[in-house]
């Protein structure tokens, strides 16, 4: 039971930090993604500097390899490439967020299944939160949209749906495996007296 309420906490937290980023880029598309990308290529930037300068501070030690400054390089390269190429990237935003929504899709899936399998219930509701969730993951990948705002949007929209079903269907979801523990506990007490 603690294992359930420990997962419970997690897919919670989760879902509401879904839905709050949902909300962010849906207020703030281009704004977020720009400060995203600027933050992403800052840090991969000075990863690569601080790769080099550990190369020169270190390069005198036995077997020390110049694989420091190659790979410092090449970070820079990507951080220098990363903030050139913001419409690039911003493009690619909707894909990775398709495939995380997808995963989404899955596990929803999942616990359709499960709980088909330990109650009589039909679960339509959480079927249907699998099946929007997979058709948005779905749009995303394939994204129709060429506007990066309006993508970033969409990014946005899903993201909050996603979260918000989430968040529904996991307690949901949690609410029926305890009572079917309790159930089954009752049911081995019952065993254990007679």
């Amino acid at each position: 039971m603690d294992k359930i309420k420990a997962f419970k906490v997690e897919n919670i937290l989760t879902a509401l930090l879904y839905v709050a980023l949902g909300v962010v880029l849906i207020m703030f598309p281009e704004s977020i993604a720009k400060t995203l990308i600027y933050t992403i290529a800052t840090i991969v930037i000075a990863v690569g500097v601080i790769k080099i300068i550990s190369y020169f501070l270190k390069r005198e030690q036995a077997g020390y390899s110049n694989a420091g400054i190659v790979s410092g390089l090449i970070f820079i390269v990507i951080g220098l490439f990363i903030l050139t190429s913001t419409k690039i990237i911003i493009s690619v935003i909707p894909f990775v967020m398709g495939v995380c929504i997808l995963i989404s899709a899955y596990s929803k899936l999942q616990y359709v299944l499960q709980l088909s399998k330990y109650t009589n219930e039909k679960n339509r509701g959480m079927l249907l939160a699998a099946i929007v969730t997979f058709i948005l993951g779905i749009v995303l990948i394939f994204n129709p949209f060429r506007a990066a705002k309006w993508m970033i949007r969409l990014v946005g929209i899903c993201i909050a749906f996603t979260g918000a079903s989430d968040l529904i269907t996991g307690i949901y979801f949690y609410r029926k495996m305890r009572d079917y523990i309790k159930d089954m506990e009752a049911l081995e007490q019952d065993y254990v007296e007679k």
